[in-house]
């Protein structure tokens, strides 16, 4: 049963490799990494899930995304990578310890806020589905007291 839903998910990962396409946008002026926790069922209260974000602030856009989905597209994009992340998604399913496992932790969106011009741009890979979404950005009035 392990070997049959290993080789399923193998064969699986191989269709949804998305087409790595990049785009310069603008140098980035600050990077800031986050600790993230979340509970993602509300059933099973006190299993959380561990996330590494990282935001990107340029002059005009930002970019929020998650450390391990950026380190698994870095890696399924370069041949001699690409043979160490399927050893890791071996290794964490015959363990059941996820927590070096490249690619979604809590989640697989790269969000853009002001790309285009005021947009919220959203890509996010789903099952064997890739796909972006835009929506209406409009910038936080911020009011700063003492």
């Amino acid at each position: 049963m392990k070997k049959a839903f290993l080789l399923t998910f193998l064969l699986g990962s191989f269709w949804t490799l998305p087409a790595q396409k990049q785009l310069f946008i603008e140098p980035a002026l600050l990077e800031v990494h986050y600790s993230h926790s979340m509970q993602e069922d509300t059933v099973r209260k006190g299993k959380t899930k561990q996330d590494s974000m990282i935001l990107r602030i340029g002059k005009n856009h930002s970019q929020f995304f998650s450390y391990f989905v950026f380190l698994e597209d870095s890696m399924m994009n370069d041949p001699k990578a690409k043979k160490k992340a399927e050893d890791l998604k071996i290794k964490a399913f015959e363990t059941g310890d996820f927590s070096k496992f490249p690619g979604r932790h809590t989640t697989s969106d790269y969000i853009y806020k002001n790309y285009p011009h005021n947009k919220i741009t959203v890509t996010t890979q789903r099952l064997i589905a890739g796909f972006s979404y835009e929506d209406e950005y409009l910038p936080q009035e911020w009011t700063i007291w003492d």
